[in-house]
């Protein structure tokens, strides 16, 4: 591995188990994790620029990185990366719309279409690409297999207790991906 690659390693590393686990976390000294979300933090609380970079940094190291595994396991079609690409760019869209459903009623149900079909489809395709890289061959991906669909299922269940998205589902599959896609790129 050369410098430049050992540079890239280290600030995937930062970023994955320093940087993505601070930010998330920042929302306790917000609000109650197990009650509200992330769009009540930014909107209703006034911090839209936790809110923002909460969701801009987490679109982009999930599209780096996922863009990096599909070249390491070409398992994939090409058109793969472009629909990674788009719903990570809807997850970032969906931190900007406003959610204020007195004053905004139609951004506000945007807001909420956004964030689902781009978090729920990223989490989808991820999948895919797991399911496939078994079936191509790649048997190195069947334990992350194994531990994403794990993941998912805790951020299912934590929906599904809570009625609804909750910080803490928003933020526990953030953390989760940060360390899984590191280890997923990076591992031998």
């Amino acid at each position: 591995m050369n410098t430049s690659e050992k540079r890239k390693k280290r600030l995937h590393a930062c970023i994955a188990f320093l940087f993505l686990p601070i930010i998330d976390l920042w929302a306790i000294t917000y609000t109650d994790i197990f009650v509200n979300n992330q769009t009540y933090i930014g909107n209703e609380l006034h911090h839209p620029l936790y809110l923002f970079l909460w969701g801009t940094i987490n679109a982009l190291y999930f599209w780096s990185m996922t863009n990096a595994c599909l070249k390491r396991y070409p398992c994939m079609p090409a058109a793969t990366a472009w629909i990674i690409r788009i719903c990570c760019c809807g997850m970032i869209l969906s931190v900007l719309l406003p959610y204020d459903p007195q004053g905004w009623f139609t951004i506000s149900k945007w807001h909420v279409r956004v964030a689902m079909f781009s978090s729920g489809g990223y989490a989808l395709l991820v999948f895919c690409f797991l399911f496939a890289g078994v079936s191509c061959g790649y048997q190195q991906l069947r334990p992350f297999l194994f531990v994403y669909l794990l993941l998912c299922f805790v951020s299912l269940y934590s929906f599904a207790t809570h009625g609804g998205v909750t910080s803490f589902t928003e933020i526990s599959y953030s953390i989760s991906m940060g360390f899984f896609l590191y280890y997923l790129r990076y591992h031998r």
